[in-house]
C-alpha cells in the first residue's frame, strides 16, 4: 500500500489523549470518536511512556529552597506584564485556596459584554493561549504547561559570571545592583529559551542574589520585589523541567505568599491577575506531587479570583483569562468528579466564549468557541444522554463546518471531519433509543 499522510491527524491523537487523561476511557471515546479503542489505548501509552521519560531527573531541592529564603520573598505579582517596563513572561504560581475574597463559581454570572479592544499592552501570553484552550488544559498526569516567552536577544560579548563578580566586589550602588539583577535575568530568559532550562538556571541565580541585595537596600520598591518574583518563577520552571515539581516547589511557594501579599497590598486588577497565575503554577505541582483532587481548589480560586478582575476591567484579555481559567476548572474537576460533573463549569466557560466571540469576531475567537461547545457536548452527553445532546453536537458541526469553508486548512477541515463524526455516532445513539 503506497504511503499518504496519516489517517488521523495529530491534533486529533492529542484531544483524545487529553481526554483519557481526563478520566474517559478508550472505550468510551471510541463510541463517539472515529478512532477504535486500542488505537486511542495505545496513543496514551505511548505518550505516557515519552511523559515518564521527560520527567526523569534527580531531585535539586537545595538551590530551589535557596533561592525561596531571599528577601524577595515577599515579592511581586505574576510575569504576565512582565519585568519593570518590559514585555514580559508568562507564568504561574501558587496561593492558599479559601483566601480569596472572590465570588464561588456556581450561579456567578457577570457577562457583561468584555471591551471590544484589550487594554494598550495588556495582550499577555495567557491570553493568547486562550485561544488555543486545547492546548492549554493541565494534564491531570502532572505534565507542566509550558507557555512561550518574548524573544530577547542575547549579548554574546558580555560574560555574566564576571559581572557579577565586579558587581559584589566593588560594593556596587544599589540601583546598578537593580539594574544588573534586571539584566541578568532576562539573559536568563533568553538561555532558557535558546540552549534549555539547565543552562539558564546560573543566570537565574545570579539575578535573584543580585535583586535581593538590592531590595534590602531600600532600592525599587513594590516594582523590584515583583521582579524578584517573576525571576523567581522563571527559575522555579527551569528546576521544574531540569529535576521535577517537588524541586521546584519551593520557589513557587515564596512566589505565590509574594504575590498574595501585593494583592492584598494594592488590590489593583494587575495585582489580583498576578496572584491567579502565581496560583495556577503552584496548582500545577500539586497536581503533579498530589493528584487532581487536591490541586482542584488552587484551579478555583484561579477561577474566583479572574472573575474578579473581569467585574473590574471590562476588556477582552480579562475575559479570556477568565474563559481559560474556567476550561482548566473543568478539566481538573472532570478528572475528580467525572465528565458529567462538569455540565455547569463547561457551559459556562461556553458563555464567556460566545460573549467574546460577539465582541471580536475572528476565526480564533469562533475556534475557541467551537472548542468549549466540544466539551459542553460531551459533558451533557455523559450526564443526560445521546438525546439530550443531540442540539450541542449538531452546533458544534455547523461551527466547524463554516470555520472550514472561511480557512480552507487542511487543519480546520479535519477539524470539521471529526465533528461530523461525533455528530453521526451520536445521532445513531438517539435513534436507538428512539
Amino acid at each position: 500500500m503506497a504511503e499518504g499522510r496519516p489517517k488521523y491527524s495529530p491534533e486529533l491523537r492529542r484531544k483524545l489523549v487529553e481526554l483519557v487523561e481526563a478520566g474517559h476511557t478508550p472505550q468510551e471515546l471510541a463510541r463517539t470518536y472515529e478512532p477504535a479503542a486500542k488505537t486511542i489505548r495505545r496513543w496514551y501509552q505511548e505518550d505516557r511512556q515519552e511523559a515518564s521519560e521527560r520527567g526523569s531527573g534527580s531531585a535539586s531541592t537545595g538551590r530551589a529552597g535557596k533561592a525561596g529564603k531571599k528577601r524577595g520573598g515577599a515579592t511581586g505579582a505574576s510575569a504576565s506584564s512582565g519585568r519593570s517596563g518590559e514585555q514580559g513572561g508568562a507564568a504561574k504560581t501558587r496561593g492558599k485556596p479559601g483566601s480569596s475574597k472572590g465570588r464561588r463559581l456556581a450561579g456567578k454570572r457577570v457577562l457583561e459584554s468584555p471591551a471590544p479592544e484589550a487594554d494598550a499592552g495588556g495582550a499577555t501570553a495567557e491570553s493568547i493561549e486562550a485561544e488555543q484552550p486545547e492546548e492549554a488544559l493541565p494534564s491531570v498526569t502532572g505534565e507542566v504547561i509550558v507557555e512561550p516567552e518574548p524573544e530577547v536577544v542575547v549579548d554574546e560579548q558580555r560574560d555574566p559570571a564576571d559581572e557579577a563578580e565586579g558587581a559584589a566586589d566593588a560594593e556596587m550602588d544599589p540601583e546598578e545592583l537593580l539594574e544588573i539583577g534586571l539584566e541578568r535575568a532576562d539573559r536568563g530568559d533568553a538561555v532558557y529559551d535558546s540552549e534549555g532550562p539547565e543552562a539558564a538556571l546560573p543566570l537565574y541565580q545570579e539575578a535573584l542574589d543580585l535583586l535581593d541585595a538590592a531590595i534590602s537596600a531600600g532600592v525599587g520598591g513594590d516594582a523590584a520585589r515583583r521582579d524578584w518574583g517573576i525571576t523567581l518563577e522563571r527559575f522555579g520552571d527551569a528546576i521544574f523541567e531540569v529535576d521535577g515539581a517537588g524541586a521546584a516547589r519551593p520557589c513557587y511557594e515564596a512566589w505565590c505568599d509574594l504575590a498574595e501579599a501585593l494583592a492584598t497590598e494594592h488590590a489593583t486588577a494587575q495585582s489580583l491577575r498576578d496572584w491567579s497565575v502565581a496560583l495556577g503554577r503552584y496548582g500545577q505541582v500539586v497536581l503533579v506531587e498530589k493528584g487532581p483532587e487536591a490541586a482542584l481548589p488552587y484551579y478555583q480560586q484561579v477561577v474566583e479570583l479572574r472573575e474578579d478582575i473581569v467585574r473590574e476591567r471590562q476588556s477582552a484579555d480579562a475575559y479570556q483569562d477568565w474563559a481559560l481559567a474556567l476550561e482548566r476548572y473543568g478539566a481538573v474537576q472532570e478528572a475528580v468528579e467525572g465528565l458529567a460533573e462538569t455540565v455547569e463549569t463547561y457551559r459556562h466557560a461556553l458563555e464567556v466564549r460566545e460573549a467574546l466571540a460577539e465582541q471580536h469576531d475572528t476565526p480564533q475567537a469562533r475556534r475557541a468557541l467551537g472548542v468549549a461547545q466540544e466539551r459542553l457536548a460531551m459533558a451533557v452527553l455523559a450526564a443526560d444522554g445521546a438525546e439530550a445532546a443531540l442540539p450541542y453536537f449538531e452546533q458544534l458541526a455547523e461551527l466547524f463546518t463554516e470555520l472550514a469553508e472561511e480557512l480552507g486548512t487542511e487543519e480546520a477541515d479535519a477539524e470539521r471531519r471529526q465533528a461530523d463524526t461525533m455528530l453521526g455516532k451520536v445521532q445513531m445513539a438517539a435513534l436507538d433509543l428512539e
